[in-house]
């Protein structure tokens, strides 16, 4: 198990790299060190991510009877998941490659891929509850298909966001004629 964490870390620090152009990977105590880190931290900001989606869901039903400044408070609750993705997807992207990502070339593109996410994992939530109701048996056989969908588009979200944070950093190196 300590294996295939490490080995899929190390895949995510390769391709990282790649899109960043990086030929040097970290020394070995550095990777176990970042790597721990990481495998301890996302599962654990992912999780808080989705408690924080499913509170605001509450939270914003329960204020539906208020009139004073509901509009404007209901904004800023719907939008807390939002901002906490971005944060999440920021740090990501300035923490995982080998190189120097400066934090204002990498806030945009966190916050980019951050609501991206995050309507992706609200559409997650909506397809399996909606895919659990039509039966008991046919619904839990279709968890593990729509899990490796949200999966696959959440990387490539991840990626895509890596892009944009190289491209935003690096876009004097670029000729464009």
């Amino acid at each position: 198990l300590l294996w295939s964490v490490y080995s899929l870390a190390d895949g995510i620090e390769a391709n990282l790299n790649y899109i960043w152009h990086v030929k040097q990977s970290r020394g070995m105590g550095r990777k176990i060190t970042d790597y721990f880190s990481l495998v301890l931290l996302i599962p654990i900001g992912i999780i808080c991510l989705s408690g924080l989606t499913v509170a605001t869901k509450k939270i914003l039903e329960g204020m539906e009877g208020y009139m004073l400044l509901g509009g404007f408070v209901q904004f800023l609750i719907s939008a807390m998941p939002y901002l906490v993705a971005g944060l999440i997807f920021t740090g990501f992207y300035m923490f995982m490659p080998n190189t120097k990502v400066r934090f204002k070339y990498s806030i945009i593109p966190g916050f980019i891929a951050g609501c991206l996410f995050q309507v992706l994992q609200n559409l997650y939530f909506s397809g399996q509850l909606a895919l659990s109701s039509y039966n008991q048996i046919y619904g839990g056989f279709a968890a593990l298909p729509l899990f490796l969908l949200w999966l696959n588009v959440s990387w490539a979200i991840i990626l895509f966001g890596c892009e944009l944070a190289y491209v935003s950093q690096n876009n004097d190196n670029f000729n464009y004629f």
